[in-house]
């Protein structure tokens, strides 16, 4: 379902070259899909174009901000960062989207045949798997811990003696996050208090974890292509040209559509073709999109979009539909009220960004000492 996008990692409001300016680009375009997406307003073909890259994309920008210095850094200082810039908002994010979603919106719901009962998000916050009713209030907080184990993994493997090391390591956990869920996924359990079947999931993500380790690394070896003037200029047309024929013939060759939090991946090969191809394609398209003024501040408060967009919703409906008297069924099926949706979420959360990020910035991934907007 970081922090392009949700990538997580601050990047500077004033880069000291223009040439990473684009990166805001990327993260806004990205974020601004996933929203329409989860809008649910609107359902299309064309959305497995989409969810054969973005989860595989916000990972990749995360660990494209990875320095190499991070392999003299103490563990403990470390682990404190990591906990404080993703566990921290985590819980208290699920605090306050679990109160709001047990006083507010599952009273409307009530009978509705897949709504867990109240124990079970609550459990989920400690438990922090996505899908199946274990985040029902906020299933994108499900990120902020998968990431956290993720970091936590790859500090040790930066420690590999040479990156020819580490990407054999990435190779190994491919196919370990990949067979993970080729063997779990026909499994299942349940509980007499849950209405419904549950799949066998490792806690915070660390099944899908692997995978996400991938995405991860690569993001940290081609940070010095990426990152340098050669990705403006060397070859530029043609690794486009490249990357998206990958893009459309892994995604169009992958049977079903790929959902990263379920760790439904598809077709191995198909799946981390389409996913690579459809990162290096938006990440050079992006890259000839001249900086403005709306992409920078949705891209810079890319975040803060991403964990609370699903809270935005029934509020915007409530407007919509009690204040405007829209009939909620004409906001059904209609490709224009996922843009309306999509728009009101971006407006109204990026005001809240920036208070956030001046007031508590730790809730927003960054580091107090040294806020960005």
């Amino acid at each position: 379902m970081t922090s392009p996008l949700p990538t997580v990692e601050t990047l500077p409001s004033k880069p000291p070259t223009g040439r990473i300016l684009w990166i805001d680009n990327i993260r806004a375009i990205g974020i601004l899909l996933v929203v329409f997406i989860h809008t649910g307003r609107f359902e299309a073909a064309w959305f497995v174009y989409i969810l054969s890259f973005f989860m595989p994309l916000f990972f990749f920008l995360s660990g494209l901000f990875v320095k190499d210095s991070l392999r003299e850094k103490p563990f403990g200082p470390f682990l404190r960062d990591k906990a404080l810039r993703r566990l921290v908002p985590y819980f208290v994010f699920n605090i306050l989207s679990y109160g709001f979603w047990a006083i507010l919106i599952r009273p409307m719901r009530d009978g509705t045949v897949d709504l867990p009962p109240l124990m079970q998000p609550l459990l989920g916050i400690f438990y922090g798997v996505g899908g199946f009713g274990w985040l029902r209030h906020n299933i994108s907080l499900w990120f902020l811990v998968c990431l956290f184990v993720t970091e936590v993994a790859f500090y040790f493997l930066i420690r590999l003696p040479s990156k020819r090391y580490l990407v054999i390591a990435l190779g190994i956990c491919s196919i370990v996050g990949y067979g993970f869920f080729a063997f779990t996924i026909p499994l299942n359990y349940e509980l007499a208090w849950i209405p419904y079947s549950l799949p066998y999931r490792l806690p915070w993500g660390c099944d899908l974890m692997p995978t996400a380790l991938v995405f991860y690394g690569a993001g940290y070896l081609a940070r010095p292509y990426v990152l340098s003037d050669r990705f403006r200029t060397w070859l530029r047309w043609g690794i486009m040209g490249g990357a998206f024929a990958a893009y459309l013939v892994g995604t169009s060759l992958n049977p079903g559509k790929v959902n990263f939090v379920l760790g439904r991946y598809g077709n191995f090969f198909w799946f981390y073709l389409a996913a690579f191809g459809g990162i290096f394609f938006w990440l050079h398209l992006c890259q000839l999109i001249k900086p403005n003024r709306v992409l920078t501040a949705i891209g810079q408060s890319s975040l803060t979009i991403y964990l609370l967009h699903l809270l935005a919703f029934p509020l915007i409906t409530g407007v919509l539909t009690l204040i405007l008297q829209i009939p909620n069924d004409s906001l059904k099926g209609v490709w224009w009220a996922a843009m309306l949706y999509t728009s009101i979420t971006a407006a109204s959360l990026i005001p809240v960004h920036y208070c956030l990020n001046q007031y508590l910035p730790w809730l927003v991934g960054h580091n107090p000492r040294r806020r960005s907007p």
